[in-house]
């Protein structure tokens, strides 16, 4: 059914639920806005708007009390409607209209004739092309009589073409740890902890990485010598508690929680504790710091010196690189100049090729344990975990 975008964003956007238990988060870039809008205007946007009808959802529900139940407080709440398919377009359409943000290029108006604009706002716009954005429609399509437990199904299937990644799809899977991971890694303060990672950045937060990569952290503390942090790793993870209580989890605990909540609590005092803006890091010193951080938990110490933590550990994973990769580059001579009595080295024997494969278990254990033992060897670092004399004093 076509709705002029106008009178739609008016009247019944705001009945829409954006259900984060499966949706994935609006990702479109600025760029990919203005093209969309310009698009749109040349009526070249055929994809619909797909939503769930609530009402029609509650008497599918029948024998379903938990989908009957999460449709009438979403009804209660007074939405109509759960977004399917078409969060970017439709967010994309607010913001336009909301003049959010601006659009440059060529135009045809109600007119006819062609404006030529310049990073110009949908309020500053000629009147006559004003009109013509007016003028727009686009189809909503609504399913009808879908039961709540099937939706994050319905999502992945219409969206299997348009590129959802894995940890979208993910967050899709009716199981207790997508929600708590997405939420955990939405709190300010564990995105902040993101952002000071080399690489990371906005676009990949957008696309469901920040949930990803706290993902990978969780699992590797929950059971170290099991999960591998590959794509069908994570899935498994997630997918044991797919449409069962939590309780029944071992791996989603309390214990485990706490645990995992405690340790990036410390490294996150850890990275800030010289400033408000954090110390940059790449991720393999983030993953020796969550290492190091780990091991002060599971022996009951405490960190009392969070700078000179953090630059004892940054310091050993350097040095453990920088030793190791000079090592492996002396048996690679020792073995061009004898064959015979020097093998051919193998770059998983060393700690630097550990240190950058912690999706895998068995190496992130592997440089966990040397790590460890050169930490406890040097001063600086035990240091930070022995109680200040003025403290003990008191």
């Amino acid at each position: 059914m076509k709705h002029n975008i106008v009178e739609f964003l008016s009247d019944e956007a705001q009945f829409i639920k954006i259900d984060r238990s499966f949706q994935r988060k609006a990702c479109w870039s600025l760029a990919q806005r203005r093209r969309f809008m310009k698009s749109s205007l040349k009526r070249r946007t055929p994809y619909p708007i797909v939503v769930a009808d609530i009402k029609t959802g509650i008497k599918a529900s029948v024998g379903d009390s938990n989908s009957m139940q999460k449709f009438k407080d979403l009804q209660d709440a007074g939405y109509t409607m759960i977004s399917l398919d078409g969060q970017n377009r439709l967010e994309t359409y607010r913001a336009f209209y909301n003049s959010e943000f601006t659009i440059s290029g060529e135009f045809k108006g109600a007119d006819g004739v062609v404006y030529t604009v310049k990073n110009q706002a949908y309020k500053d716009l000629p009147p006559r092309l004003k009109d013509a954005f007016d003028m727009l429609s686009f189809d909503v399509s609504i399913m009808k009589h879908c039961i709540y437990s099937e939706l994050h199904e319905i999502f992945v299937d219409i969206n299997e073409g348009d590129s959802l990644n894995s940890q979208e799809k993910r967050n899709a899977i009716m199981s207790w740890i997508s929600g708590y991971i997405r939420e955990f890694s939405e709190i300010e303060k564990n995105s902040k902890l993101l952002m000071r990672i080399k690489g990371f950045d906005d676009q990949d937060v957008s696309r469901s990485l920040d949930a990803q990569w706290y993902a990978k952290l969780f699992a590797s503390l929950c059971r170290p010598n099991r999960y591998n942090l590959t794509s069908t790793g994570l899935d498994g993870f997630y997918k044991q508690g797919e449409s069962r209580n939590r309780s029944a989890i071992a791996d989603y605990s309390e214990e485990n929680v706490s645990r995992f909540e405690e340790i990036i609590r410390m490294v996150y005092n850890a990275v800030f504790s010289r400033s408000d803006t954090g110390t940059q890091v790449t991720q393999r010193q983030f993953w020796a710091l969550l290492l190091a951080a780990a091991n002060v938990y599971d022996s009951g110490e405490r960190i009392y010196d969070y700078i000179s933590f953090f630059d004892s550990v940054v310091a050993a994973d350097r040095s453990l690189c920088s030793v190791s990769a000079d090592d492996f580059a002396n048996a690679q001579r020792q073995h061009t100049i004898d064959p015979e009595q020097n093998s051919e080295p193998v770059r998983s024997h060393y700690y630097f090729f550990w240190a950058s494969n912690m999706n895998k278990a068995t190496d992130r254990m592997k440089a966990k344990e040397k790590l460890i033992n050169f930490l406890e060897a040097d001063s600086q670092y035990n240091n930070c975990l022995k109680e200040p004399l003025e403290i003990v004093a008191k």
